[in-house]
């Protein structure tokens, strides 16, 4: 009996090292199983910051590149609604006499930029408003050929 005694006692020392073994085994798995945890709690966190940032960016790209665009649309709009005023003004300066002297000074601009001397008007018939032949009609004769 003592051996059975001795047996059973060893035996229960053997189980007893074997469940301390495996209770270590299991502490240090789930140990592991935490610090693992913990890394892929840190690696996520880490990407979110980084998504979080990127997505930022991108928003204030985005934001940036709509205010450009706003800013040149109201730009454009300025522009267009000065150049509409500055002919309404100008509309409003000029009435039919002076666009008349106008366009008789332009043409002398342009009569004086060909280099021409002198210019004399033989005859004049027509409407000047209308065709050039009618106040140059030496030159219309030249221009317009010849009918028999």
């Amino acid at each position: 009996m003592k051996m059975t005694l001795a047996a059973e006692l060893n035996e229960t020392k053997k189980m007893a090292t074997r469940n301390t073994e495996r209770i270590k085994r299991d502490q240090q798995g789930a140990e592991y199983a935490n610090k693992k945890n913990e890394l892929e709690l840190i690696r996520l966190d880490r990407e979110s910051k980084f998504q979080i940032e990127k997505m930022k960016k991108e928003f204030e790209q985005e934001k940036e590149k709509i205010q450009n665009e706003q800013a040149a649309s109201n730009m454009k709009t300025d522009f267009e609604l000065e150049i509409s005023r500055k002919r309404l003004n100008l509309e409003k300066e000029h009435n039919e006499i002076s666009l008349a002297k106008y366009q008789i000074d332009s043409t002398e601009r342009i009569y004086n930029k060909i280099g021409v001397k002198e210019l004399k008007i033989n005859q004049f018939t027509g409407d000047m408003k209308k065709n050039l032949c009618s106040l140059l009609p030496a030159m219309a004769s030249g221009l317009i050929p010849f009918k028999e």
